[in-house]
């Protein structure tokens, strides 16, 4: 950002703002001091800045006026020592003076934030010759559990498919990581999608706990994300997967 004119230029920043709030009041800022740096640049290079966010885990699609991001608005405009309103519907349009900054309402309001989801859940299903749909809803029940986001900007979606009969995994790198309520709080850009037999039972375990070892190596996930070969990509992955899993 800093090689670029940013003067009166719009400029979209994607926050991690999910800081805890009690009673409408922020309790701990340290995520919005964090961000502060960045934003201040922006606003004095005289940009049009938009601050995108979530906040908590409401029903995807549906305002929940309990998880506003209207605290949030109010905290950091007293940190930057300047107003930043909460825009409610940004949606369908939103613009600020040049050197000023909006916040726009939670993201997870809007129907279709996690479609990434969905996409790699497409991706897998057709590779198995099954349902996206029953694939992506096996996913989705298991996410309702809690979240696979092991932090780190890893997460590892798995559930047990009826009628297969092998583990299978689907690996994906995204150049725009997405929100998955990771319990750090960091967006996710490496994926891995684990699907089981109904009755698979340890050797589910065991693919599932391969699966994790391996991305919880940092060398390892800093050499998925620096190369952009298929063929090394799934070298580092199978040099290490689980022996039951294709």
């Amino acid at each position: 950002m800093t090689d670029t004119d940013l003067r009166n230029r719009r400029v979209l920043i994607r926050e991690d703002l999910n800081v805890p709030v009690q009673a409408g009041v922020v309790t701990s800022d340290a995520r919005i001091r964090a961000a502060l740096a960045t934003i201040r640049y922006a606003l004095d290079q005289h940009a049009r800045v938009f601050i995108l966010s979530h906040l908590g885990r409401p029903k995807e699609g549906q305002d929940d006026p309990a998880l506003t991001l209207a605290p949030v608005a109010a905290r950091l405009s007293e940190l930057l020592g300047k107003p930043v309103p909460l825009r409610k519907d940004w949606i369908a349009g939103v613009d600020c003076a040049a050197g000023s900054a909006v916040l726009c309402e939670n993201v997870r309001f809007l129907k279709g934030e996690k479609q990434d989801d969905e996409q790699l859940a497409r991706r897998m299903a057709a590779s198995l010759g099954v349902p996206d749909k029953l694939v992506f809803d096996i996913l989705a029940e298991r996410e309702r559990l809690g979240t696979t986001g092991l932090g780190a900007g890893i997460a590892i979606p798995h559930g047990k498919l009826p009628g297969l009969d092998r583990i299978v995994g689907l690996f994906a790198r995204l150049e725009r990581p997405i929100e998955f309520d990771s319990i750090d709080g960091i967006p996710v850009d490496l994926i891995f999608v684990l699907l089981a037999p109904e009755q698979a039972g340890a050797d589910h375990l065991k693919a599932l706990a391969a699966v994790s070892r391996l991305l919880r190596n940092r060398e390892v996930c800093a050499k998925l994300r620096g190369t952009d070969s298929p063929e090394a990509l799934y070298a580092l992955l199978t040099e290490h997967a689980a022996p039951t899993m294709s």
